[in-house]
Protein backbone atom coordinates (compact mmCIF):
# COMPACT_ATOMS: atom_id res chain seq x y z
CA UNK A 1 0.00 0.00 0.00
CA UNK A 2 2.96 2.00 0.83
CA UNK A 3 4.35 1.31 -2.35
CA UNK A 4 1.08 2.27 -4.28
CA UNK A 5 0.50 5.58 -2.35
CA UNK A 6 4.45 6.75 -3.15
CA UNK A 7 3.64 6.04 -7.21
CA UNK A 8 0.85 8.00 -6.81
CA UNK A 9 2.41 11.13 -5.20
CA UNK A 10 5.43 10.84 -7.63
CA UNK A 11 2.69 10.60 -10.35
CA UNK A 12 0.96 13.71 -9.00
CA UNK A 13 4.05 15.44 -8.70
CA UNK A 14 5.02 14.29 -12.48
CA UNK A 15 1.79 15.82 -13.51
CA UNK A 16 1.80 18.71 -12.11
CA UNK A 17 5.03 19.66 -13.44
CA UNK A 18 4.12 18.64 -16.80
CA UNK A 19 1.21 20.93 -16.40
CA UNK A 20 3.41 23.98 -15.59
CA UNK A 21 5.37 23.25 -18.72
CA UNK A 22 2.26 23.19 -20.86
CA UNK A 23 0.90 26.59 -19.63
CA UNK A 24 4.65 27.94 -20.59
CA UNK A 25 4.54 26.60 -23.92
CA UNK A 26 0.73 27.28 -24.65
CA UNK A 27 1.72 31.08 -23.55
CA UNK A 28 3.98 31.71 -26.08
CA UNK A 29 2.11 30.15 -28.73
CA UNK A 30 -0.73 31.92 -27.55
CA UNK A 31 1.40 35.47 -28.02
CA UNK A 32 2.40 33.76 -31.53
CA UNK A 33 -1.21 33.08 -32.97
CA UNK A 34 -2.56 37.33 -31.68
CA UNK A 35 0.64 38.47 -33.49
CA UNK A 36 -0.21 36.46 -36.25
CA UNK A 37 -3.48 37.80 -36.66
CA UNK A 38 -2.22 41.28 -36.28
CA UNK A 39 0.23 40.45 -39.51
CA UNK A 40 -3.00 38.49 -41.32
CA UNK A 41 -4.89 41.86 -40.70
CA UNK A 42 -2.15 44.09 -41.68
CA UNK A 43 -1.31 42.00 -45.32
CA UNK A 44 -5.28 41.96 -45.44
CA UNK A 45 -5.01 46.02 -45.16
CA UNK A 46 -2.12 46.20 -48.01
CA UNK A 47 -3.98 44.28 -50.51
CA UNK A 48 -6.97 45.53 -50.74
CA UNK A 49 -5.13 49.10 -51.02
CA UNK A 50 -3.11 47.55 -53.63
CA UNK A 51 -6.29 46.45 -55.46
CA UNK A 52 -7.38 49.72 -54.84
CA UNK A 53 -5.00 51.27 -56.75
CA UNK A 54 -4.90 49.07 -59.49
CA UNK A 55 -8.71 49.25 -60.54
CA UNK A 56 -7.96 53.03 -59.92
CA UNK A 57 -5.10 52.56 -62.71
CA UNK A 58 -7.85 50.01 -65.02
CA UNK A 59 -10.69 52.92 -64.60
CA UNK A 60 -8.16 55.75 -65.52
CA UNK A 61 -6.96 53.19 -68.47
CA UNK A 62 -10.20 52.69 -69.97
CA UNK A 63 -11.18 56.53 -69.37
CA UNK A 64 -8.34 57.80 -71.41
CA UNK A 65 -9.46 55.24 -73.92
CA UNK A 66 -12.82 56.04 -74.73
CA UNK A 67 -11.78 59.83 -74.45
CA UNK A 68 -9.56 59.24 -77.20
CA UNK A 69 -12.08 57.51 -79.26
CA UNK A 70 -14.12 60.63 -78.77
CA UNK A 71 -11.78 62.48 -79.35
CA UNK A 72 -11.36 61.26 -82.88
CA UNK A 73 -14.70 60.50 -83.98
CA UNK A 74 -15.37 64.35 -83.24
CA UNK A 75 -11.80 65.54 -85.21
CA UNK A 76 -13.57 63.51 -88.45
CA UNK A 77 -17.09 65.48 -88.04
CA UNK A 78 -16.30 69.26 -89.47
CA UNK A 79 -17.76 71.86 -86.53
CA UNK A 80 -17.82 68.59 -84.01
CA UNK A 81 -20.93 68.10 -82.01
CA UNK A 82 -21.81 69.95 -79.00
CA UNK A 83 -23.48 66.46 -77.61
CA UNK A 84 -20.14 64.92 -78.16
CA UNK A 85 -18.28 67.60 -76.91
CA UNK A 86 -19.83 67.82 -74.21
CA UNK A 87 -19.29 64.48 -73.37
CA UNK A 88 -15.90 64.78 -73.67
CA UNK A 89 -15.87 67.49 -71.17
CA UNK A 90 -17.42 65.24 -68.83
CA UNK A 91 -14.98 62.48 -69.52
CA UNK A 92 -12.13 65.08 -69.07
CA UNK A 93 -13.53 65.95 -65.45
CA UNK A 94 -13.88 62.30 -64.76
CA UNK A 95 -10.03 61.48 -65.42
CA UNK A 96 -8.98 64.03 -62.90
CA UNK A 97 -11.78 62.87 -60.51
CA UNK A 98 -9.34 59.48 -61.23
CA UNK A 99 -6.31 60.78 -61.30
CA UNK A 100 -6.74 62.53 -58.11
CA UNK A 101 -8.04 59.28 -56.67
CA UNK A 102 -5.16 57.57 -57.83
CA UNK A 103 -2.91 59.99 -56.33
CA UNK A 104 -4.88 59.78 -52.86
CA UNK A 105 -4.75 55.52 -53.44
CA UNK A 106 -1.29 55.60 -53.86
CA UNK A 107 -0.60 57.61 -50.93
CA UNK A 108 -2.20 55.29 -48.78
CA UNK A 109 -0.57 51.99 -50.26
CA UNK A 110 2.43 53.47 -49.67
CA UNK A 111 1.61 54.07 -46.10
CA UNK A 112 0.64 51.09 -45.47
CA UNK A 113 3.63 48.80 -47.25
CA UNK A 114 6.26 50.87 -45.16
Amino acid sequence: MKNVATAAVKASRLYRELNAYTVKHFDSLHEHMGMMLAVHYAFTDRSSALLTVQTLISELTALHSRADKLETSSSKIFGGDKSRVRKLEDLKDAIRATEDAKSCAIKEYERIKV
